[in-house]
């Protein structure tokens, strides 16, 4: 699994942005943000041991991981809260009456499939403005 971040100089600093983790970070260098942004993502998930790499791209950086549950879970969590949603109510924009098939992918318990994925997300981010994934 892959995610996009983007890098820009802001001053002395660089700071990395991640859009489909709601994460921002910043580093001392390009090298710097990038590592600064895999540490963000273990920190957050306390998972220091999370194989996460982050390679520099042509427009930023990108994370890549062999372990996409836990990045799914944390993704989905940030994306609702970032949309200002209770799980029942991303549950009622999916048509269903239980938050519980949702709860578990947020908890990393399930996995969806790529499909599943792009109908949680455009659920609390019909935008989708910046989630830019790939497998």
């Amino acid at each position: 699994m892959n995610i996009s971040g983007t890098i820009i100089k802001d001053g002395k600093h660089y700071l990395a942005s991640i859009p489909a983790l709601d994460a921002l970070t910043q580093g001392t260098s390009k090298t710097n943000a990038m590592a600064m942004a895999v540490a963000w993502v273990r920190d957050i998930l306390d998972r220091p041991d999370l194989p996460l790499v982050a390679t520099a791209t042509q427009d930023g950086f990108r994370l890549t991981t062999t372990e996409p549950a836990p990045i799914i879970a944390l993704m989905l969590r940030r994306q609702r809260a970032a949309a200002g949603l209770s799980l029942a109510d991303v549950a009622a924009r999916l048509g269903s009456t239980s938050r519980n098939t949702y709860a578990r992918y947020e908890q990393g318990r399930s996995v969806p499939t790529i499909d599943q994925l792009d109908r949680l997300l455009a659920s609390v981010n019909p935008d989708r403005g910046g989630v830019a994934l790939t497998c």
